[in-house]
C-alpha cells in the first residue's frame, strides 16, 4: 500500500513538472494514471486544482503576447519582392552613340542626342515595387489595443459573446484546456468506480464518485451515479439484515426490512431468494400452529373410560360444548382495476399489495399492468421477480 502511494506521489510530482514545462497533455496522462492507481487520493485532486490555477494564470499573462507573436512573425517572414527583369533594365547604362561622342565641336544637340539625357519613364512593371503593399488584417492587429484576458469559463455556463467596437459579434474564444481535462478526469473516475464495483470494492467505488462530484458539482451524471450507488448499497445492507432476522426467528422484522430494500432498489441481488425463504418459513409456522386435537366426545370417553352422557340430569341447564372453530384467513383485498389506470397507478397498487404481504395479488396486478404497458421498466422488474418466486408462469 505504501509503495502504491509513493508511486502516485511520484506521478503527481512528475505531472506538476510537466505542467510547468508547458507539456499539458503529458501532465494529463500522468494524472489519469495516478487516478487509476489510487482513485481516493486527495493529492491527485489537489494537483488537478493547482494545475488549473497555473493554467488560468498563464493564460491571463500570456494572452496579449500570443496575439502579437503571430503578426510579427508573419511580417518578418514575408520576403522582399524580387525585382523583375523589367525593373533591372534602367540600371544598365546605355552605350554612347557616335553622335554623342562629338562634344568637342559642340554641335546643336539633335533629338537623337537629347533622348539619352531624358530620364526614361518607368513602366507599370517598374512602378510596382514603389507601391506600398496594403496591410493585411493580420498586420493591422498590433495597432489595436490588446483585449484583456477573459476569465476561465465556469463549467455548465455558456460563454459570453465578445462584442467588437464596430457593433459586430465576434466568435467566442474556445474553452481553455482545463475544461477538456476535467471531462477526461470525470470519465476516468467513472471508469474507476465501475471497475471497483465489479471487483467488490464498494468503498473504492463510493470514494471515486465522491471525488467526481467534488471535481464537478454541476455534473448531473456524477450526482445521479452517486445517489444510485448509495441506494443500491443501502438496499444490499437491508437484505443482509433481513436474512439475519429470519435466521434468528423473527420473520416479521425480516419482512419489514425486505420491504424497505424493495422500495429502495427492486433489482437488489438476493431479494427473490429471501422472499422464497420467508414464504417457506410462514408455511412452516402455519402448520405447526394448527392443534392436532380430537373431538370432544372421544376426549371425554378416553378420560373417564365410559361413553359420554347423552342427556344431562333433570333440573340442570344444558351447557353447550365449546368446540374450537378453525380460523379462516381474511380474504386478500384485490383492488378494482379499470381501463383508465396508468402505468404509475399499477406500480403504486403493486407496492400496496406488497406492503400488505399479498404477493399473489401483487403479481396479478403487475402482470396485468405489463400487458397494458409493455415498455414500463418497473412493471417488467416486478413480473421478473414474481416469476422467479413462482407466482407467475415464466
Amino acid at each position: 500500500m505504501s509503495e502504491n502511494k509513493a508511486r502516485v506521489a511520484a506521478l503527481v510530482r512528475q505531472a506538476r513538472d510537466e505542467m510547468r514545462a508547458g507539456n499539458r497533455d503529458e501532465a494529463l496522462n500522468l494524472l489519469k494514471k495516478a487516478i487509476s492507481m489510487d482513485p481516493g487520493s486527495t493529492a491527485v485532486t489537489e494537483a488537478v486544482i493547482e494545475i488549473e490555477k497555473e493554467m488560468a494564470a498563464a493564460a491571463a499573462s500570456a494572452g496579449p503576447q500570443k496575439q502579437e507573436a503571430p503578426v510579427k512573425s508573419s511580417v518578418q517572414a514575408k520576403p522582399a519582392p524580387q525585382p523583375t527583369p523589367a525593373q533591372k533594365a534602367p540600371e544598365v547604362k546605355p552605350q554612347p552613340t557616335p553622335a554623342q561622342k562629338a562634344p568637342e565641336a559642340k554641335p546643336q544637340p539633335t533629338p537623337a542626342q537629347k533622348a539619352p539625357e531624358a530620364k526614361p519613364q518607368p513602366t507599370p512593371a517598374q512602378k510596382a515595387p514603389e507601391v506600398k503593399p496594403q496591410p493585411t488584417p493580420a498586420q493591422k492587429a498590433p495597432e489595436a489595443k490588446p483585449q484583456p484576458a477573459t476569465a476561465r469559463p465556469v463549467p455548465g455556463e455558456r460563454p459570453e459573446k465578445t462584442v467588437r467596437a464596430g457593433g459586430g459579434t465576434a466568435v467566442a474564444p474556445p474553452q481553455s484546456p482545463p475544461s477538456a481535462s476535467r471531462e477526461d478526469l470525470l470519465k476516468a473516475l467513472f471508469a474507476s468506480s465501475d471497475k471497483a464495483m465489479a471487483a467488490g470494492d464498494e468503498a473504492g467505488a463510493i470514494t471515486a464518485l465522491r471525488k467526481a462530484r467534488e471535481l464537478a458539482p454541476d455534473s448531473q451524471e456524477a450526482v445521479s451515479r452517486l445517489r444510485n450507488l448509495q441506494k443500491l448499497l443501502k438496499a444490499r445492507t437491508l437484505v443482509g439484515v433481513a436474512r439475519r432476522k429470519l435466521s434468528e426467528g423473527a420473520p416479521a422484522e425480516a419482512l419489514a426490512k425486505l420491504k424497505e430494500a424493495f422500495e429502495l432498489w427492486p433489482a437488489t441481488e438476493g431479494l427473490g431468494a429471501l422472499l422464497d425463504a420467508l414464504e417457506a418459513e410462514a408455511a412452516r409456522m402455519e402448520k405447526t400452529a394448527k392443534p392436532a386435537s380430537k373431538p370432544s366426545g372421544e376426549k371425554q370417553g378416553d378420560e373417564v373410560g365410559t361413553e359420554p352422557r347423552p342427556h344431562p340430569e333433570a333440573g340442570r341447564p344444558v351447557q353447550a360444548e365449546k368446540t374450537p372453530r378453525p380460523v379462516q384467513p381474511a380474504p386478500r383485498r384485490v383492488p378494482q382495476r379499470s381501463a383508465s389506470l396508468s402505468a404509475d397507478d399499477y406500480v403504486r397498487r403493486v407496492r400496496e399489495q406488497i406492503q400488505m404481504s399479498a404477493f399473489p395479488a401483487a403479481a396479478e396486478i403487475a402482470a396485468e399492468g405489463l400487458a397494458r404497458f409493455p415498455d414500463n421498466v418497473l412493471l417488467k422488474t416486478f413480473v421478473e421477480k414474481f416469476s422467479r418466486m413462482g407466482l407467475l408462469p415464466k
